[in-house]
């Protein structure tokens, strides 16, 4: 008998009319979709949408076209872990906005706001950015800023866009909505940690005692300590995560969970920012497909960072 678990993704597909408008039904009610729309060789980023509880949701996507170059390797190391040549979309759309803090709204200087996979620039004194030669139609913003959450929204760069508009939390406020929630909703007590070190089911798996003697300065020296991670800083200051995936057998960037909860915004400069070594009692790492199936994300095979707090 077949033993194991089968993952499957439902998928549904529409063809728009005449009009451009489309529908597609049976959708999960109250629950969060991706959408992606396609014609020829343009198509939009893939987006989130949330359907309301009553299941219908109106959701305008837009096409443009882009042009992809195709930059420097970001290391010049000769072995199976180098970064492959990066691709950057372009093109002739623009979109402007500000960035401000959500209690105060002061505006925040040197915000990094970026098209995923796109260009990216940073805020002013004023807390407002500019974004040109960004590739027109539906696509994902992301907001980063040392010390706050990161945010990523979709967005219609499209002529005549108004600004985007965009206030960001503090980690501290975010660390101390999950912590309230986290004797309920996630476990900060490693439930699991040591059945699933003693399994080695694919994982690596660093206690406290295991990396604290290594005396690491910050989370990111503590990943450095695994195989097949890798942590790299760039020139402009940036550090990138990477882990070998078991779908395309190229790099990517893991999921991150803390305590049980998944960071869908969360990267590794983030948990550098929020989290010291001496806060940290274990992490678990999982690159390619061997990962357990509540650390899952999709089907992307890239693996999850886990890590459990003190």
């Amino acid at each position: 008998a077949t033993t194991g678990i089968t993952r499957r993704v439902q998928r549904l597909t529409a063809t728009t009319g005449e009009n451009g408008w489309f529908a597609l039904c049976n959708v999960p009610s109250g629950g969060t979709i991706t959408l992606l729309a396609s014609r020829a060789a343009d198509s939009t980023d893939r987006i989130e949408v949330k359907v309301p509880a009553d299941g219908f949701l109106r959701q305008e996507l837009y096409l443009g076209t882009a042009r992809t170059v195709v930059t420097a390797e970001r290391s010049q190391r000769a072995d199976s872990m180098a970064f492959p040549p990066r691709l950057v979309r372009h093109g002739d759309g623009r979109l402007a906005g500000t960035v401000t803090t959500a209690i105060e709204g002061k505006p925040l200087v040197g915000a990094q706001v970026s098209i995923v996979e796109g260009p990216q620039t940073r805020t002013n004194v004023r807390g407002e950015w500019t974004l040109v030669d960004a590739p027109v139609g539906t696509r994902t913003l992301e907001i980063r800023m040392v010390g706050y959450y990161p945010q990523s929204r979709a967005v219609n760069v499209v002529a005549g866009a108004p600004p985007i508009r965009v206030a960001m939390s503090t980690l501290k406020a975010m660390l101390d909505t999950v912590r309230i929630t986290a004797s309920r909703l996630s476990d900060r007590h490693m439930s699991g940690f040591e059945e699933r070190r003693r399994a080695s089911g694919g994982g690596r798996f660093l206690a406290s005692e295991d990396f604290m003697k290594h005396f690491p300065a910050n989370t990111s020296d503590i990943l450095r300590m695994v195989p097949g991670v890798r942590v790299e800083r760039s020139a402009d200051g940036g550090i990138t995560l990477m882990v070998r995936s078991a779908v395309i057998g190229d790099l990517c960037q893991p999921a991150i969970y803390v305590d049980g909860r998944h960071m869908p915004q969360m990267d590794v400069m983030d948990l550098d920012s929020w989290l010291q070594p001496k806060d940290i009692r274990a992490i678990e790492v999982y690159a390619g497909a061997l990962v357990p199936p509540q650390f899952q994300q999709g089907l992307s095979g890239c693996g999850s960072i886990v890590v459990w707090t003190k």
